[in-house]
């Protein structure tokens, strides 16, 4: 339901609909866990365990692996390969 004298399909400053928005949004968040999915499971790895938080990290995984397996995780690895050659450090 719409607000009077309100358009809520329009994000106020871009002129862009907010259908849109939301769509560039989700677009980029999935590209972004299929090019960087590890960062998905070392975050969920973070949290206390329980349903929801074992679920997600399930999901994670298979995102993960699944990306691995097809080669979209390039950039990934090559970005930590980069990182870890100039600061000295070594992968643990």
């Amino acid at each position: 339901m719409e607000a009077p004298g309100h358009n809520l399909d329009d994000l106020p400053g871009s002129g862009l609909p907010l259908r849109t928005t939301a769509i560039v949004v989700y677009v980029t968040l999935a590209v972004l866990a299929l090019a960087i999915p590890q960062a998905a499971v070392n975050r969920l790895n973070d949290f206390s365990p329980g349903p929801l938080r074992d679920t997600a990290l399930i999901v994670a995984q298979a995102v993960a692996d699944t990306a691995h397996r097809i080669g979209l995780d390039w950039p990934y690895h090559a970005g930590r390969r980069l990182f870890l050659s100039l600061t000295g450090k070594q992968d643990d």
